[in-house]
């Protein structure tokens, strides 16, 4: 039986190459510094209403910009499931957005709305 692929042997400055391997093949030198990545702009919020409860995005995009105060560039991607959704919206706006829809209602129905976990 013989199989082949590629193995990736990682080892720090003290470690030596195994005595079995006989063939390195490629040496990888990574940058000394590397820059991190923003922070994500998008925070998602849950919704615990989704299609089965007749809730769709135009009812959420509605809900959020009437009762939450939010523009039209505040709302991101809208995924609506059968029993719940998920909907991204700015991060700076999260807390406000919370404060406003505590209490409201969507479709005439009290729902659970909180940040994604």
């Amino acid at each position: 039986m013989e199989a082949f692929g590629t193995a990736i042997i990682i080892l720090s400055e003290d470690e030596k190459l195994p005595e079995y391997i006989k063939l390195v093949k490629e040496e990888i030198q990574l940058p000394e510094t590397d820059t991190l990545p923003e922070k994500p702009k998008w925070s998602t919020l849950f919704i615990a209403a989704g299609k089965k409860d007749k809730v769709n995005k135009i009812d959420i995009v509605g809900f959020l910009s009437n009762k939450g105060q939010l523009k039209q560039d505040d709302i991101g991607l809208i995924e609506v499931k059968d029993f719940f959704a998920f909907v991204a919206i700015r991060k700076n706006k999260v807390s406000t957005t919370l404060q406003a829809i505590k209490d409201e209602k969507i479709k005439n129905k009290k729902v659970k709305i909180d940040i994604a976990k």
